[in-house]
């Protein structure tokens, strides 16, 4: 969200984010309403089928590359952590030979419509098409390179996602058919994954997501996570640690008593503000085994240590500086 001023756009303080989110967050149903009015409140940009594309490409393609247990490549089972306001996630899944692919969130705020699916099948087609007419050593966009990867590790064919964009397309109610075989979505968070069956699951993914997990449950939720991929079975998360405001380190001005409580954690801009060395910490505790892909860094602190409260001041220069991570979690085939 902008505003104007001579022409010019001008970026919206982050104190000024702070107040409206927590003065609105408050109302009661603002969650499920204000996205749709207010931009701010919007997380991510689920409307954009390109966007979409692209994440599912990049964590399916981890997945492929790393996936060491028993079951069948069209017996996948798949698990999103966080879709929002998207069930993008449920239709790549299923053109991508996902058996089943189950989305949990804390509240039912996503939806498919029949346009945006449509869209979405069209953009993957499209880059499926220019993946195959270039030589193998084409200098390809990163979807490109992970569709690539896809395909040659054998978890698909060209072929076979073809066949199921065609079954899709024929079909009235897109949405209808991949809710009645295979998306199975779940909005109670901690409380889904509890439901869900032991080593059921193969893969589980979760873009900017992990670190809106309410502080108090973020270990529960990694324990499950483990609890429910079966052995061999693969987690690509991306964790991003920049506060909800001013993609800087404001979350770290206010004290635990503040942050924690109701008033903040409805507002939209929650995050448990774990930093990178913790987070790692906890998934090796729930069991997993932990590798970094990938990071992005600050070159500097975007806020000095001073601003901060006094219980983060004294966190190690790595934890700060680092703005976002790719981490791959593997499940041991011995446990």
């Amino acid at each position: 969200m902008r505003l104007e001023y001579s022409g010019m756009p001008l970026p919206i303080p982050w104190y000024v984010k702070f107040g409206v989110k927590l003065a609105l967050g408050s109302v009661p149903g603002a969650k499920q309403c204000l996205p749709k009015l207010l931009p701010i409140f919007r997380h991510g940009p689920a409307g954009d089928p390109v966007y979409c594309r692209d994440v599912f490409l990049a964590h399916f393609a981890r997945f492929a590359a790393s996936y060491a247990g028993a079951a069948n490549r069209n017996e996948i089972h798949i698990l999103e952590m966080g879709p929002g306001y998207s069930l993008a996630s449920g239709l790549l899944g299923y053109l991508f030979g996902a058996k089943r692919v189950c989305l949990v969130d804390v509240g039912k705020y996503a939806a498919m419509e029949d346009e945006f699916a449509r869209r979405l099948i069209d953009r993957l087609e499209s880059l499926l098409k220019t993946t195959e007419e270039n030589p193998p050593a084409a200098d390809l966009s990163p979807a490109g390179s992970h569709l690539k990867e896809i395909l040659a590790g054998g978890t698909t064919s060209a072929k076979a996602i073809r066949q199921r964009i065609t079954t899709l397309k024929a079909k009235a109610d897109i949405a209808g058919f991949l809710f009645e075989n295979v998306i199975d979505y779940r909005f109670e968070g901690l409380q889904s994954l509890r439901r869900l069956p032991d080593a059921s699951i193969q893969m589980v993914f979760s873009q900017a997501v992990l670190e809106h997990v309410a502080r108090s449950e973020f270990s529960q939720v990694l324990s499950e996570l483990y609890r429910i991929v079966e052995a061999g079975g693969v987690g690509s998360h991306v964790i991003d640690f920049k506060d909800h405001l001013g993609a800087s380190l404001n979350s770290l001005r206010f004290s635990e008593r503040f942050w924690e409580t109701g008033l903040v954690y409805r507002s939209g801009f929650y995050t448990n503000r774990y930093r990178k060395s913790q987070a790692i910490e906890m998934f090796e505790s729930a069991g997993w085994q932990v590798s970094v892909v990938s990071e992005k860094r600050w070159d500097c602190l975007p806020l000095s240590r001073s601003r901060l409260h006094e219980h983060f001041q004294k966190l190690p220069e790595d934890d700060l500086l680092c703005g976002s991570l790719t981490l791959l979690a593997t499940k041991p085939t011995s446990v």
